[in-house]
């Protein structure tokens, strides 16, 4: 007894030299249960894979102490969650996390310093009979909501989507898809709300691949990296003035280095052959006895043999 007395002793008197310390903690085991001010479940069936995109955009109750220590659960069969983030502004921040298998249940456990969150996550459990599809989601219940809104986006070439419970009817939004989406309604700690839903589609084609790219606001003279017509022209035809002028120098350089190979050509062929030393009529000389011509410097004729006679003509 007298070694617990002894204990609390000193813990207390290390407690008091550190009040905010102690209060911190008086606050972390007083503090109200989390909740959510809202939560929108964005479903997107057979979006860019062959199974159910479920996107979570949770936004927390405005007395709940950050940062906030929460366990979200998704379907065991999804497997690893595709991102679980915060938001700050228009970005997304990731935020690390751990995952405990709950039986048909995996439980993400992360802290969030931020008052909005997101999490998405793949579910196989998309089933397929013929052209029939179906789907049931359900929402687990881990924290009070007091705006739960299902939204559901109608697949590419699908049709006779129904919903129970009754959704509205589809509305077509900017990107160019259908939406059905749900009466906001509040939500319990502890209460499953369930979803289904089921449409027909002929094919495999999924839906990210083709929506239409479209800007991320209207276009102007100034919006940034647009081109004014103007200056396109001009810079266009300065291009082409440019080959243009180019091209013109490099004919007249080919017409005039032409002209001077033709003049060189012409100048080589009508330029004099060098003169060869030639014998004339009369320094040629006969063979008297046959008449054959002999070359200079013979003696005797290379025809008949005669010795030819020394400056006959």
């Amino acid at each position: 007894m007298r070694r617990v007395v002894g204990l609390l002793l000193l813990v207390v008197w290390f407690l008091k030299p550190l009040p905010a310390y102690g209060q911190a903690v008086s606050n972390f085991l007083l503090q109200a249960p989390i909740g959510f001010s809202s939560v929108l479940v964005d479903i997107r069936p057979e979006y860019d894979r062959r199974d159910v995109l479920v996107i979570y955009q949770i936004v927390l109750s405005p007395q709940a102490t950050l940062p906030a220590r929460l366990g979200l659960r998704i379907p065991a069969a999804a497997g690893e969650p595709h991102a679980v983030a915060m938001r700050e502004g228009d970005e997304l921040i990731s935020l690390p996390y751990t995952t405990a298998a709950e039986g048909e249940w995996m439980r993400i456990n992360f802290t969030t310093p931020a008052q909005e969150i997101q999490v998405e996550y793949y579910d196989p459990l998309l089933q397929r009979s013929q052209q029939k599809r179906s789907f049931e989601y359900r929402w687990p219940g881990d924290y009070a909501v007091q705006s739960l809104k299902v939204m559901v986006q109608q697949p590419v070439n699908a049709s006779n989507m129904t919903f129970t419970p009754a959704f509205g009817s589809g509305q077509l939004l900017a990107d160019g898809m259908t939406y059905y989406t749900s009466t906001e309604a509040k939500a319990e700690a502890g209460k499953t709300v369930t979803v289904r839903f089921s449409y027909d589609k002929p094919d495999d084609t999924l839906s990210a691949p083709s929506q239409p790219v479209s800007p991320s606001q209207p276009l102007g003279a100034n919006t940034p990296g647009r081109v004014p017509v103007s200056t396109l022209l001009t810079v266009s035809g300065a291009v082409i003035l440019a080959a243009a002028l180019g091209i013109g120098a490099w004919w007249i350089w080919h017409v005039r280095r032409q002209k001077k190979m033709l003049k060189a050509l012409r100048r080589r062929r009508h330029t004099p052959a060098a003169e060869t030393p030639s014998v004339t009529a009369q320094e040629a000389v006969f063979c008297h006895q046959c008449g054959f011509r002999a070359s200079p410097g013979d003696l005797f004729c290379r025809a008949c043999g005669t010795k030819l006679r020394s400056g006959q003509g």
